[in-house]
């Protein structure tokens, strides 16, 4: 994938922080055109993606999170 062709990531994280920092690569990468979408469960990304495009999907989820818990 190149620079060009990655322009609609979707995030899949339940730490703001975390997405912050991503975003932060991102943009020190040039990358600074690409649209993130932050959800933070699976389930959100499956409703997402069964209604929008993305280039690439990301995220490092826990067990917990990935359920769509939040404890």
């Amino acid at each position: 994938m190149t620079r060009e062709s990655l322009r609609r990531l979707l995030l899949i994280e339940d730490n703001r922080g975390d997405a912050r920092l991503l975003r932060e690569m991102l943009d020190d990468g040039g990358l600074h055109d690409t649209e993130v979408t932050l959800v933070e469960c699976m389930h959100d990304a499956e409703k997402f993606l069964a209604e929008s495009a993305v280039d690439a999907p990301a995220g490092i989820l826990t067990w917990s999170t990935s359920l769509g818990s939040t404890g």
